[in-house]
């Protein structure tokens, strides 16, 4: 079984041009969509003893910060 977890997008500009709502929405994709995969893919990776193995990708993104991408980041980071 295979499970590609890399679903996002994002949001480009400054922090106090971007709304509350877009700020969420880049949370529900970027966060919380990964969350609700993974607790979709585990209950049938359990029993074959399956690992999850995270996006090295999406770590990069969270850690290292371009200018005017401050939601996105901050997103990426916490998955």
């Amino acid at each position: 079984m295979v499970v590609l977890n890399c679903a996002g997008f994002g949001i480009v500009g400054a922090v106090e041009d971007t709304s509350i709502a877009e700020a969420k929405g880049q949370f529900e994709t970027n966060f919380f969509g990964v969350v609700r995969v993974c607790r979709a893919a585990l209950p049938a990776m359990r029993p074959t003893r399956l690992r999850l193995k995270s996006s090295t990708l999406a770590q990069f993104a969270g850690l290292v910060s371009l200018p005017f991408q401050a939601f996105y980041s901050a997103s990426k980071f916490c998955s």
